[in-house]
């Protein structure tokens, strides 16, 4: 008699009002499609503008002036990306919290203190007219799109607010997100402190070799970083890295460049494809943009005008994140009896300050509950930088930021506008040496045949050490003392190989005489590209296109095929432990989804970096707090240190003084694999057959912010079975979500293989979630499968169906 009641309730107080709410907000989202095809009068542009769309969505441009194709990007983009144009301005800006609540207030605070926006401001002035006009003229198209659109994207509706207009400014400041996004080195130099903390300098100096030398800072002077702010910025990154999908471990790219010498065409190719934060939709929109000079094509990073990886009738360019060390963080001292004084060579001078007001909504039902009062914050800053510890509080030695991204003369989106105007080798250089940050290793193909490389961006000179560890503020010998000449950066031109490769590792020799960075990514991506382009010719074969997808799919890790030897070799004690090894004692370290080799090897090296470095990183009691941070440094932990502490470390790694098993590096690798065996019996069974790694391993594109929201997630997150591993060219992270399985987080945003040749030249291209940000656009997703199963698409110069035409008319004033 109980449960029809209980049912009823059920369905009158939630089935029903979640049937109508999916309802109400489909309606919203079918209205909030975008016209694909007609004729639309709109302000903004001076001569009619035509728009074709592919079967994939991918727009093609056709106006008479540039001017008129920036303004129709930006119209385009706010068509298809609006909600994303909208949290990419609040995030630059740090006014997440107006939206989302407090949850988002630290979040804020940080970006406030950076004053992305202050800075953003400074580079427009340093713009040329031209690149400005292409700033105005694409804000001028997104302002469009908004006062003449019927209806929003339901997100708008769900969260009851309204969009604001574009800016120039809204783009600069997005690049520098886009930076932030890539860097991290601030993050590193507290990893090296809270290592500095609880290691003694031998197994300081071997996880961390660069170290060695760097002047620590107490030999310097004696104060010390609280291990509070230590765990906040942790804690941020870690809210950045999951919930806004800003940064990650060794976060950069793949691409290479085949001479037209070794090519089956003749001609030119050029691969590419960057790894960023997963997101649906992604940071990513294809386009051909074609006007009065203007006539490139490929993949425009969301918020700005010109494209940002492709081609124009010339040459072809790809990126990959050079992982440069341009972030330093500087320890000021306050005066003890002036709170608003630091010190300055011997010097006492004012610290400057500013009030900022953040806005935050009320916890739900935000309507039914007393509106909250604006949230003050007072950002400080040094001649450094601004005080980024102030995020977590008034504390005793505060912590400034210097990175370049900040200095008021960032020319980088005049890089980026330039490149796509680019004619030859030398107009390719004097493009890339207008970048700031990020810094990136930028690759090069033309219709001549000349491939090439050039790294890119503002790396600073210091006078003293790398950079590794929070320097002094207070002392004018730890100050920069400039940058790298841009004539003086590497540079790779038409090398005897026939090919050039770049995936974020160190690509010039150890006499280099600037220091550039000291946190490569492995070798393995770079050694395998090289490889199989190096058995390609040594075959007496030329590279094809098709060879080159194959190269962007391939999912052998070599990093896990150097450890296999060792893990091969365990001398097991139990029945598991045996039948575990046995499954990969065959196996070369290739990541498919459908074995389940992959899984036990993941695994066991993730938790075999815990039984070799948990028990020397506990943190002091009176310090727990550091305990937060040293996770990040076991995380960060690579297999080719795992494998020198296993083979030649023994003294050092495997003796652990309180546990007796661990007496030997045999004892410390079956421990670590019954830790293995457990998590995964948990996660998936004892039936070791059904360990398969494409069903525990999962491709997740998170929505920002509904990934949040367990009611909302699956309407709107997607996710695919995957293979891959961190270390393979196919790059995928493998993060543990207990009851979830393992997640990739972070991966190739885009696919693109250009072979130049004029007419006759190929560009294949896949995106890796779809062309729109609307829920019900059959764009939404459409290449997330795809893109997963190593599929392409075309872009060709010219759209020849024009099953969608759309016709944009100057509206008469």
């Amino acid at each position: 008699m109980l449960k029809k009641p209980l049912l009823s309730r059920f369905i009158f107080l939630i089935l029903l009002p979640l049937v109508a709410f999916l309802t109400w907000l489909g309606f919203i989202a079918l209205s909030s499609l975008p016209k694909t095809d007609g004729s639309f009068e709109v302000s903004g542009i001076e001569a009619p503008v035509e728009v074709l769309r592919d079967d994939w969505g991918v727009v093609f441009i056709e106006a008479n002036s540039d001017k008129d194709a920036f303004f129709t990007m930006g119209y385009l983009q706010a068509q298809e990306r609006l909600w994303q144009l909208e949290i990419q301005k609040r995030m630059a800006g740090g006014r997440l919290s107006e939206v989302f609540g407090k949850s988002m207030v630290e979040q804020d605070v940080f970006m406030r203190s950076l004053g992305l926006y202050s800075a953003a401001e400074a580079a427009f002035d340093s713009l040329s007219p031209d690149a400005k006009i292409a700033l105005t003229s694409y804000a001028n198209g997104v302002n469009a799109w908004i006062d003449e659109s019927d209806a929003l994207p339901s997100e708008f509706m769900m969260f009851d607010i309204q969009p604001q207009y574009w800016k120039e400014v809204d783009s600069l400041a997005w690049i520098k997100v886009f930076a932030l996004n890539l860097g991290g080195n601030y993050l590193d130099e507290l990893e090296h402190y809270a290592a500095s903390q609880v290691l003694d300098n031998d197994k300081l100096h071997f996880i961390y070799p660069d170290l060695k030398g760097e002047t620590s800072p107490t030999e310097v002077a004696s104060f010390s970083i609280e291990s509070g702010y230590l765990a906040l910025a942790n804690e941020l990154f870690n809210k950045q890295n999951m919930q806004l999908q800003l940064g990650g471990k060794f976060v950069g790219s793949n691409a290479w460049a085949v001479s037209g010498k070794v090519s089956s065409s003749g001609a030119t190719i050029l691969a590419n494809d960057p790894h960023l934060g997963l997101q649906i939709p992604s940071y990513w929109f294809f386009a051909n943009i074609k006007g009065e000079e203007i006539n490139a094509k490929g993949a425009a990073l969301v918020g700005l005008p010109v494209i940002l990886f492709g081609q124009n009738t010339h040459i072809a360019w790809g990126g990959t994140n050079l992982g440069a060390d341009v972030q330093d963080l500087f320890v000021e001292q306050v005066n003890v009896h002036n709170p608003e004084q630091y010190l300055v060579n011997g010097k006492w001078q004012a610290i400057s300050e500013r009030t900022e007001l953040i806005s935050v909504k009320q916890d739900f039902p935000a309507a039914m509950n007393k509106p909250l009062k604006p949230l003050k914050v007072k950002v400080r800053s040094t001649r450094n930088g601004p005080i980024i510890s102030d995020v977590y509080g008034l504390i005793e030695n505060p912590v400034a930021l210097r990175w370049t991204a900040l200095d008021p003369d960032d020319t980088s989106f005049q890089a980026f506008y330039e490149l796509n105007y680019a004619n030859d080798w030398d107009d390719f250089k004097s493009s890339a040496n207008s970048l700031v940050a990020p810094a990136l290793n930028l690759l090069y193909a033309d219709n001549d045949g000349l491939i090439g490389l050039v790294a890119a961006g503002k790396i600073p000179v210091r006078k003293t050490g790398k950079g590794l560890l929070p320097s002094i503020g207070w002392d004018d010998r730890f100050q920069w003392q400039g940058f790298i000449p841009r004539k003086q950066l590497p540079e790779i031109k038409d090398p005897h190989s026939g090919y050039i490769v770049s995936a974020n590792d160190k690509a010039f020799s150890d006499d280099y005489p600037y220091f550039i960075s000291a946190k490569w990514a492995p070798t393995a991506r770079a050694e395998r590209i090289s490889e199989l382009l190096a058995n390609k010719l040594e075959s007496n074969s030329k590279v094809t296109m098709i060879d080159n997808a194959t190269i962007q799919g391939d999912i052998k890790d070599l990093a896990v095929a150097s450890i296999l030897p060792l893990l091969k070799e365990v001398h097991c004690e139990t029945t598991t432990q045996c039948q575990a090894i046995e499954v990969i004692k065959n196996w070369d370290g290739n990541m498919t989804k459908s074995h389940v080799a992959p899984t036990i090897v993941t695994v066991w090296l993730d938790h075999l970096r815990q039984t070799l470095l948990l028990e020397d990183l506990q943190a002091p009691y009176n310090k727990l707090e550091l305990d937060m941070f040293l996770g990040r440094i076991i995380g960060n932990l690579t297999i080719s240190q795992m494998l020198d502490m296993l083979s030649t470390g023994q003294e050092h790694w495997c003796d652990g003084p309180n546990s007796s098993s661990h007496s030997n590096c045999n004892g410390v690798l079956l421990s670590s694999l019954d830790s293995a065996i457990e998590e995964l019996t948990k996660l998936a069974g004892d039936d070791m057959e059904g360990w398969i790694w494409g069903e525990l391993h999962k491709t997740v594109y998170q929505h920002q912010p509904i990934s949040q929201i367990k009611l909302l997630k699956g309407i709107f997150e997607r996710s695919i079975n995957n293979g891959g591993s961190v270390n393979s060219v196919n790059v995928a992270n493998a993060s543990y979500q207990p009851s979830q399985g393992y997640e990739q987080s972070f991966g190739a945003g885009f696919r693109q293989i250009i072979s130049l040749g004029g007419a006759s030249g190929e560009h294949w291209f896949m995106n890796s979630t779809g062309q729109s940000g609307n829920i019900l656009s059959k764009h939404y997703d459409d290449m997330v499968e795809p893109f997963n199963n190593l599929e392409y698409a075309t872009l060709p110069w010219l759209l020849v169906s024009k099953n969608q035409k759309l016709s944009l008319l100057p509206k008469n004033k």
